[in-house]
């Protein structure tokens, strides 16, 4: 069942991602970027502090991870990423570490290379861009390789609780630098 809820939010990620990256290039994307990214900076605080209270008991539902989805993809779209959002949308489901880490790595690789291609028209991508993406691309595979090995020993709960201040340092540096 989370396989499928996964891959319905894939669908919307990636929807959002292609849809709005290709509609929104005439924004002026600085501008932009500040207020949405410490939006989404704020929203993040408020959900990690209303989910640790209690107060927020998100299931990871069809609603929500097709929602969500199509939230991550539409803000990816507008400024570039939508930073820690899919990961706290994926933190709902309550998946074991290593399923978590696989599902929101794969969301984020393929949104990214639809948006890519969106865009390929209007940036141009040159020689160095696929050297460094290439070289990206391998350290992104080395530190998942790595990584996996301690999170396999992880209590779900301890994984659970390290995302989420994971999720607080990041959204509080969003709100703080924009």
């Amino acid at each position: 069942m989370a396989a499928l809820l996964v891959a319905a939010s894939f669908a919307a990620a990636i929807s959002g991602a292609a849809g709005f990256a290709g509609a929104l290039l005439p924004l002026p994307l600085l501008v932009a970027m500040g207020v949405v990214t410490r939006a989404i900076g704020g929203a993040l605080l408020l959900f990690v502090a209303m989910r640790c209270s209690g107060v927020l008991r998100i299931t990871g539902g069809t609603v929500v991870l097709i929602g969500g989805g199509g939230l991550v993809g539409f803000l990816s779209g507008l400024v570039g990423s939508a930073g820690p959002l899919g990961a706290a949308i994926f933190l709902s489901l309550g998946l074991p570490p290593v399923a978590y880490i696989a599902s929101e790595a794969t969301t984020a690789l393929v949104m990214h290379a639809v948006k890519t291609l969106v865009y390929q028209p209007f940036v141009p991508l040159d020689h160095e861009f696929w050297i460094f993406a290439a070289l990206m691309g391998a350290a992104m595979i080395l530190g998942t390789w790595a990584a996996k090995r301690a999170i396999e020993r992880m209590p779900r709960q301890a994984f659970q609780r390290f995302v989420a201040t994971l999720l607080v340092v990041v959204a509080a540096y969003m709100v703080v630098h924009g």
